[in-house]
């Protein structure tokens, strides 16, 4: 296999961004984009925003108990990166500290973004072991 070969795409989205500020933007505008196509654009994001809370809530409570880190995944456009966010879990006994509230963050203008689209987007979740996601070094075990 050549190097060209097996150096990622650009326009695959096998490149992807974390920042915070720039996934927020690009996440929003495609958001918008996409929900124009709607006949009622605002009707069409709310009822994404209501099912990205629903996975939310789906996916924390049914995590083990322990801390986890959820990232969600979405391909770009064409010739850009990829857009990766992060949601902190921890569940505890029977109560779940993280709620719906989790998809109004960034990880949840994904899951938005991916509803609206309906392009496939990837959810990894990760229970971590102490230290947990927030000290470098951690240890944790992939759950899918």
């Amino acid at each position: 296999m050549t190097a060209e070969a097996a150096a990622p795409r650009a326009d695959t989205g096998d490149h992807w961004t974390r920042r915070t500020d720039h996934v927020r933007r690009r996440a929003g505008r495609a958001i918008w984009d996409a929900a124009e196509a709607e006949p009622n654009p605002l009707e069409a994001i709310s009822t994404a925003r209501h099912l990205a809370a629903d996975l939310v809530d789906r996916l924390a409570r049914t995590a083990p108990q322990g801390e986890h880190l959820a990232t969600c995944l979405a391909h770009g456009r064409p010739g850009e990166p990829g857009l990766a966010a992060d949601l902190a879990l921890s569940r505890r006994t029977r109560r779940c500290l993280t709620d719906r509230e989790g998809a109004g963050t960034t990880f949840g203008a994904l899951l938005v973004l991916g509803t609206l689209t309906r392009a496939p987007i990837g959810l990894i979740l990760r229970t971590c072991r102490d230290p947990c996601h927030t000290t470098p070094g951690h240890e944790s075990t992939l759950r899918g």
